[in-house]
C-alpha cells in the first residue's frame, strides 16, 4: 500500500493542496470533509509549529531504511507518513496550508479522495483556482478560459461538455489504437534518452495526447524520427518551461505582490512567455484539423477518432437539435490547447512514477519484462 501511495502521490498532493486552502469551517469543502472522510475526530496530524509548519519533522524522518528528508526523497518520505498516519492526515506546509500552523489536509488514497469529490456538490474546489498566473494571462488576452479556472457555471458547462468525449469507456476504447502506437514508438527511444528522462517522458506524453486529441503522429519522444517537426519540439520545450514556472510563480510572494499592484515580476513574465507560445501553438494545430473537418476533407482513421473531432461532431449535432451547442468554437480550440499543455505534466508524472517503481522493485515480474 505504501508503494501504491508513493506512485499516486503527486496528483493527490495537487488536489489536497486545494483541500485546505481558502475555505472557512462552514464551507462546502469542510462539509464534504466532515461527511465523506472525517467522521468524528480529526485526522491524525504531523506535529507543526507556527511559520515553519511540519518542516522540522519531515526534514528528518526515521524510516526502516534509515533517516530521510521529505524534500530530498519524497518516495520514502511519503511512504513513511502513510505508514504512520494512514491515508488521511494533516501536515503543516508553509505557503500552501492555512492558519497559524499552515495546515493542509493530505489525502493519499484515491478511494478516500473520491468520497470528498462526490460530496463537494456541483462546484467543487479545485487546484486550478489557485493558479493565478494562468488566470491572469487568460484575462490579459481576453481568453474565455479565464472562467474555466473557477467554480461557477461557465466552468461546469465547459467541463461537462469536454468530458463527454473522453470519460465513457467506449470513448476511451476509440483512443486505444493511437495511444498504443504512440507508446510503442516512444518506448523504442527510452534508452537513448536516459540522460534526460524527464524531458523524454514529457515529449512522450505530448505524443500520446496529440494522438488522442488530434489524431496526429508527432513522435517527438524520438528526436531521430523524420516525422518530428520543429513546432512540436518547441511546444514541448515551452510547455515544460511554463509548467516548471507555474507553481513557483503561484507561490512567489514578490510576484504575487507585484501582480496585485499591476506589475509583473521577471518570473511571472517568463511564465507568460512560455505559456503564451505553447497555448498559441496548441490552438494553431487544433484549428488546422477543425478546418479540415468543416471543409469536408478526407480524414485519417486516427483523426476521425480524435477527441477534437468527436467533440466537434457532438456539439454540431446538439446545435442542430437544440439550436445551440455547449461550447463555442473558440472555447473548444482553447480547451484542446490547454488539454495538450496540461497532459504533458500530468501524464509524464505518472510515467515517471511508474519508472521509479519499476527501478526500485526489480523483484516484481513486470519490472523484468
Amino acid at each position: 500500500a505504501g508503494s501504491m501511495l508513493a506512485g499516486g502521490f503527486r496528483r493527490a498532493f495537487t488536489l489536497s493542496r486545494a483541500l485546505s486552502t481558502t475555505r472557512p469551517a462552514g464551507s462546502t469543502l469542510s462539509r464534504a470533509l466532515s461527511s465523506a472522510v472525517v467522521r468524528g475526530p480529526l485526522p491524525p496530524a504531523v506535529p507543526a509549529l507556527p511559520l515553519v509548519g511540519s518542516i522540522p519533522w519531515v526534514s528528518n524522518l526515521s524510516t526502516p531504511e534509515g533517516k530521510t528528508s521529505l524534500s530530498l526523497d519524497p518516495y520514502r518520505g511519503f511512504k513513511e507518513l502513510y505508514r504512520r498516519h494512514g491515508p488521511i492526515y494533516r501536515l503543516g506546509l508553509p505557503g500552501v496550508g492555512v492558519g497559524f500552523l499552515s495546515e493542509t489536509h493530505l489525502c493519499a488514497d484515491p478511494r478516500e479522495f473520491h468520497k470528498v469529490i462526490m460530496a463537494d456538490g456541483s462546484y467543487p474546489l479545485g487546484a486550478i483556482e489557485l493558479q493565478w498566473p494562468i488566470i491572469a494571462y487568460y484575462k490579459s488576452v481576453g481568453n474565455p478560459l479565464e472562467h474555466f479556472h473557477g467554480r461557477g457555471e461557465p466552468w461546469r458547462r465547459m467541463r461537462f461538455a469536454m468530458q463527454k468525449s473522453i470519460l465513457p469507456p467506449m470513448a476511451a476504447n476509440a483512443f486505444a489504437p493511437a495511444i498504443a502506437a504512440s507508446a510503442s514508438a516512444a518506448s523504442k527511444a527510452a534508452a537513448q534518452n536516459a540522460h534526460d528522462i524527464g524531458g523524454f517522458t514529457a515529449r512522450a506524453s505530448f505524443d500520446l495526447f496529440s494522438a488522442v486529441t488530434l489524431g496526429r503522429e508527432t513522435r517527438t519522444a524520438d528526436e531521430s524520427q523524420a516525422v518530428t517537426n520543429a513546432g512540436d519540439q518547441r511546444f514541448c520545450e515551452d510547455t515544460i518551461e511554463a509548467l516548471e514556472l507555474l507553481v513557483p510563480t503561484t507561490r512567489h510572494l514578490p510576484s504575487m505582490f507585484m501582480h496585485r499592484l499591476g506589475f509583473k515580476s521577471e518570473m511571472h513574465k517568463r511564465f507568460e512567455r512560455a505559456a503564451h507560445d505553447a497555448l498559441t501553438y496548441g490552438v494553431k494545430i487544433s484549428k488546422e484539423l477543425l478546418t479540415k473537418v468543416k471543409a469536408g476533407e478526407a480524414l485519417s482513421e486516427a483523426e476521425r477518432a480524435s477527441y477534437l473531432v468527436s467533440t466537434f461532431e457532438r456539439e454540431r449535432g446538439q446545435q442542430a437539435r437544440e439550436g445551440a451547442g455547449s461550447l463555442s468554437e473558440e472555447e473548444l480550440l482553447n480547451l484542446i490547447s490547454l488539454t495538450l499543455l496540461a497532459s504533458v505534466d500530468t501524464t509524464s508524472s505518472i510515467i515517471n512514477w511508474c519508472l521509479v517503481h519499476l527501478a526500485r522493485n526489480p523483484q516484481v515480474p513486470s519490472a523484468q519484462a
